[in-house]
């Protein structure tokens, strides 16, 4: 199964995620205005990753069945999450730098504007987890779950499982810090 782009803004990219997102019925986004994207940037004092801006004025906030990428006026610090007394001084005070761009269902992904990296925060283990180095990594992982979620269709023998779980593996084994 051959991954429907490397990075965002490569030749194509545009049109292999359109693609994709008709073939599995996905409801197409409305893409953020490039205002929103400043006006949430000042808000928060940040600055996004290119690709993050390019996807978002480009395509926009998706749901990918328990992959949602938020709108950008959704964007918010997480300095004060709920469980942040559970995490470790130091722990505690990166997550002042760390922005929930994307829900799960369960924990936030966030943008470490320390690092220019994106990781999933496990509330129950006070971790940062599943570090990937770029939005364009996060947003693959994404479509790559994109045929055994929600769009897709059944799998009974578990083999596109099988194949989605690799791939999903070998982006996250190359990418972890």
């Amino acid at each position: 199964m051959p991954d429907p782009f490397t990075s965002i803004g490569e030749p194509g990219w545009h049109a292999n995620a359109l693609a994709n997102l008709k073939a599995y019925d996905v409801p197409l986004p409305t893409p953020e205005a490039p205002e929103a994207i400043k006006t949430t940037e000042n808000r928060l004092a940040v600055t996004f990753p290119a690709s993050y801006t390019k996807f978002t004025t480009e395509l926009g906030p998706l749901d990918l069945d328990g992959f949602a990428l938020l709108a950008v006026s959704e964007v918010v610090n997480v300095g004060d999450l709920w469980c942040k007394d559970s995490f470790s001084g130091e722990d505690r005070a990166r997550l002042s730098t760390m922005f929930r761009i994307l829900e799960t269902g369960g924990d936030p992904i966030v943008f470490d504007a320390s690092s220019g990296k994106f990781c999933e925060i496990d509330h129950d283990s006070a971790a940062f987890t599943n570090w990937v180095d770029t939005f364009d990594d996060l947003i693959l992982l994404a479509f790559l779950s994109l045929p055994v979620g929600y769009y897709g269709w059944p799998d009974p023998d578990g083999s596109l499982y099988e194949l989605v779980s690799k791939r999903e593996h070998e982006l996250f084994r190359t990418r972890l810090l």
